[in-house]
């Protein structure tokens, strides 16, 4: 498997980036250093004619005699830094006839540029030094390394000078590590892909896979001693590097497949390492319409405008054929939606826009959702003197809520349109407060009552902030949850302003930060908040503050809707026979053939299991090796248990590129163990509890969705520990014995009460007076002399 499918063009949604009226599906990332200019090379039959020129840079529109295709030059301006929109139409011949076809690009302008870097190195290499800033460049003047971020294996390490990486390999495979190069204050990330060959193995065949955008480009590994094919069997360009790693540039407009052939002879058989390439074009779905989400309550219309966003076009046709509710068109591409009566969820309509010899299909997302708030309990944070307040975000306007209790130590107010709640301490109180709130959507037909602690901080923080940081919180949805940590780990590289942050402090509060420039984030409205510890870089580091500030709250976070084409978590017992002391295993995977995840970059959920004969502090999550997050070297798994019998786990992929079908996630375990006082049922069969809660999923458009609840009771049969001791008589009135010598021995009835205790270490084969027991049937607990227990029962006669 290769380390990672390199996208060199990054299909996105542009629903925060674009701000023109008119939009398209999809879009394409460049990149370019402020001041400097960048060539887009252009497929179409004449000059290309703008829609949307960039706002923060120019555009102007060329062709070099000698090339077929068109370019357009983006030049971006000295002083910005940020995102930057360019759309424009162009035409090409189809059927003999030309039909216009739609184009555009979002530019990330950066003061520095820092670019992914290619080593084949062998597994008994140590301490190789990596010149990683050879091909980064800077306005700002010199760089250096300041950080590592992720490594997924070796050992990696940054050179006193700040120039090199120096890394030793562990074993075999691929590596991972990003990097951060720096120019004073200003930083950009890049990745540094290493391919591990242990030679002292056979070589082997191997199959890479790639998918890469038209006119985009790929860096190769392949295994030693392979030699490159012959030019006469690939259309685009290969390039070697150095040894083992090759560049690959398809033909300029060229989509389609690309097969490379790199073979050696190894005792006389040819050995293939095959690199396929699927050259796509990330344009074809871009159309006269725009896709469109709106909102609603359950059971409440809504009306709304699907033709402000398109290009152009006149709506032909209407498909509604699986949509959940009634629709009814308003004429001019309004409509008014009603959707079915308790129907919660996500459905859509299509709609068919035509002109200029062309057609195109537009899908129009329906959200009937009711927001109610995540958790019923909250432990909400503020400080002395400081004012509290709670603004429930959400894109429905039929809510509000009410104070069922007040607090005793300040007051709470409800803003007059029932949306935020506002809590102030009285001057100078410390300690712990509480209120009741309840959450109503469209007048009391779905409500929640929610316990709300609040702490007053012994910490007076003199300036407030509307959008403060709340360090760990790096989603801003108002709580530290294992949410955040999928967040980081998609966003994990990127850089900003940093904030000032009280390293070490026993107190949370929002901390003043400024907005970082616009990005591609996931999973969060600004950067900053990502930043955990305020260092003005997101990296591994930052999951400190979400481990350190868990549950704590500043706000209220709503559920998620769910899909529009739902998935499940999936559990399957793996070992349905165990004996105490021995893991039980439940195998979680998510979706299947028929139903499966589009478009995934990150998973979180809670898994809960409880019962007698679990020990509740032995649960833990270990991702699979060869599950749908594939490969491991590009992904960040991270779990917490905040009580026993409760783990939560958040998985995120650190490349931000999409997931899309069905597979393992990974294993749960926990320990079956006797019960609390050492004695197990008598069952040969354990009937226990188990429940994955709280499924969140981050998609590439960066919204999160709800996945529902799986609740399941596994069958644990019990085995016992083969023994040789046995006891005798049985059933008895007065005394049992042994055959064999014992140390400690403990003595319960059924209902698991220890009886009796003792130790026969002094007694070669020891005897237990079972006398004043009463008459019942009796469980005995005992400990050899080479430290193996056994488990007998007996009954006593009277």
């Amino acid at each position: 498997m290769p380390p990672r499918s390199l996208l060199i063009l990054l299909i996105i949604s542009a629903v925060s980036v674009c701000t023109s009226a008119q939009e398209l599906s999809n879009y394409a990332r460049v990149e370019v250093r402020a001041g400097e200019q960048l060539d887009i090379p252009v497929v179409s039959t004449k000059f290309p004619e703008f829609l949307k020129y960039p706002e923060h840079g120019t555009a102007s529109k060329f062709k070099y005699g000698y090339e077929s295709v068109f370019r357009i030059r983006y030049s971006a301006m000295v002083d910005f830094v940020g995102l930057d929109t360019i759309i424009y139409q162009t035409e090409r011949t189809i059927g003999g006839r030309p039909v216009p076809h739609f184009e555009g690009f979002i530019v990330q302008v950066r003061n520095m540029l820092a670019t992914d870097d290619y080593y084949a190195l062998s597994l008994d290499q140590q301490a190789i030094g990596l010149q990683v800033l050879a091909n980064d460049e800077s306005n700002l003047g010199d760089m250096v390394i300041s950080e590592l971020t992720y490594t997924s294996s070796g050992n990696a390490q940054i050179t006193s000078d700040g120039q090199m990486i120096t890394f030793t390999p562990e074993h075999a495979g691929f590596v991972s590590i990003r990097y951060l190069a720096c120019s004073g204050s200003d930083c950009a990330a890049a990745d540094v892909l290493i391919r591990v060959d242990d030679k002292q193995l056979e070589p082997k065949g191997d199959t890479l896979k790639y998918v890469i955008e038209r006119d985009g480009e790929i860096t190769t590994l392949v295994g030693p001693g392979f030699a490159e094919p012959s030019s006469a069997y690939y259309l685009g360009t290969l390039t070697k590097l150095k040894n083992q790693v090759f560049h690959y540039r398809p033909r300029q407009g060229f989509t389609g497949s690309e097969v490379l052939k790199f073979q050696q002879l190894y005792e006389g058989e040819k050995i293939l390492h095959i690199v396929a390439i699927e050259v796509v074009d990330p344009f074809e779905s871009n159309g006269w319409n725009h896709e469109d989400r709106f909102y609603t309550e359950v059971g409440n219309a809504v009306e709304f405008s699907v033709s402000q966003n398109d290009l152009g076009g006149d709506i032909s046709a209407i498909f509604e054929d699986e949509l959940q509710g009634h629709l009814v068109n308003l004429d001019n591409g309004r409509f008014r939606f009603q959707p079915n009566p308790g129907f919660s969820g996500q459905t859509a309509f299509t709609y068919e826009s035509c002109d200029d010899g062309r057609c195109d299909l537009a899908e129009v997302l329906l959200t009937v959702h009711n927001y109610v708030p995540l958790y019923n309990e909250v432990l909400w944070f503020t400080t002395k003197n400081g004012l509290l307040r709670v603004d429930y975000d959400i894109p429905i306007d039929e809510y509000a809520f009410e104070i069922l209790s007040g607090p005793s130590n300040g007051t709470a107010e409800i803003s007059p349109d029932g949306k935020s709640i506002t809590y102030s301490p009285f001057s100078g109180f410390t300690g712990t407060d509480a209120l009741v709130l309840r959450y109503c959507c469209m007048d009391d037909q779905d409500c929640q009552v929610i316990y709300t602690q609040v702490l007053v901080q012994d910490i007076e923080i003199i300036e407030n902030c509307y959008d403060c940081v709340w360090p760990g919180d790096h989603n801003n949805d108002g709580m530290v949850d294992v949410q955040d940590a999928v967040v980081l780990a998609t966003n994990l590289g990127f850089t900003g302003p940093a904030r000032d942050h009280l390293d070490d402090t026993p107190f949370w509060f929002g901390e003043l930060g400024h907005d970082w420039p616009q990005s591609f984030a996931y999973g969060t409205e600004n950067l900053k908040y990502a930043d955990g510890n305020g260092d003005g870089m997101v990296t591994l580091s930052d999951l400190e503050a979400i481990n350190q500030y868990y549950e704590f709250a500043h706000g209220l976070v709503a559920t998620p809707p769910s899909p529009i084409h739902a998935t499940t978590l999936n559990l399957d017992l793996l070992t349905p026979e165990v004996q105490p002391g021995e893991w039980a295993i439940v195998e979680v995977s998510l979706g299947s053939p028929s139903a499966q995840v589009d478009a995934m970059l990150g998973l979180n959920f809670s898994f809960e299991v409880s019962g007698r004969y679990v020990d509740s502090s032995s649960v833990q999550f270990n991702i699979s090796k060869n599950g749908i997050f594939t490969p491991l070297n590009s992904v960040v798994a991270w779990a917490k248990s905040p009580r026993d019998g409760r783990i939560d786990v958040g998985i995120g992929k650190t490349d931000r590129e999409p997931i899309t079908g069905h597979g393992v996630l990974g294993e749960i375990r926990f320990i079956v163990e006797e019960d609390l006082n050492g004695f197990r049922s008598l069952k040969d069969l354990l009937d226990i509890p188990i429940s994955i809660t709280r499924i969140g999923l981050l998609g590439i458009s960066g919204d999160i969705a709800s996945l529902p609840t799986v609740r399941q009771r596994i069958s644990l049969a019990m085995k016992q520990p083969a023994t040789n001791i046995s006891l005798y008589p049985n059933p008895t009135g007065n005394l049992i014995h042994l055959t064999q010598p014992i140390g400690a021995y403990e003595i319960f009835d059924l209902q698991g009460t220890r009886i009796l205790t003792g130790n026969l270490t002094s007694q070669s084969f020891g005897s237990i007076d079972v006398s004043n027991l009463a008459t019942g049937i009796y469980m005995l607990r005992i400990k050899k002399i080479n430290g193996e227990s056994a488990l007998l029962k007996f009954e006593v006669v009277h």
